[in-house]
């Protein structure tokens, strides 16, 4: 999915409002919106991103967000509850752009601009934290930008959580 232009959320894909869905492998690049410049997941959604073998795919490509930009989350943004799982993956090469209006994370998130290149995860609810989960034998996080803040990851905010191997 490529090259695709959105306003608010999610320049390739979107996935919002207790939805949910899973993606085979494949690529998610050189897309730009607001927000999570190729996937933005928000308000309590979830989707998989995956290249495990099914009925439906088998020998895919690990899914791929490269090369994508936005203001928060340049490849990747997780927030009010929602839920990114990514197995066997690489987000690479993303970029968040601008600088933030306000001085600091807690004050208000909408305007913090300019963070998490790669990924931006925040703003949970009590017992439904944002969440990414980056699982499987290969997968890599590296060479996102940010303009402000967090070239790779940035997470935030009590109800937080970030599953990513060391």
């Amino acid at each position: 999915i490529y090259k695709n232009i959105a306003g608010s959320y999610g320049g390739a894909i979107q996935v919002y409002n207790t939805s949910s869905g899973t993606i085979w492998g494949g690529q998610i690049y050189e897309n730009t919106a607001e927000s999570g410049g190729g996937v933005a997941v928000v308000k309590n959604a979830t989707l998989i991103i995956t290249n495990a073998e099914s009925s439906v795919a088998r020998d895919v490509v690990a899914g791929k967000i490269t090369n994508n930009t936005a203001s928060r989350g340049g490849g990747v943004f997780v927030y009010n509850s929602g839920s990114l799982t990514v197995e066997n993956g690489f987000v690479t090469y993303n970029t968040a752009t601008g600088k933030p209006t306000v001085t600091t994370a807690y004050q208000d998130h909408a305007n913090l601009k300019g963070t998490g290149g790669g990924i931006y995860v925040a703003d949970g609810t009590s017992g439904i934290p944002s969440k990414f989960v980056l699982t499987g034998t290969d997968y890599a996080i590296y060479g996102n930008t940010a303009e402000f803040a967090a070239d790779d990851v940035f997470a935030n905010g009590k109800y937080t959580q970030l599953d990513v191997p060391l």
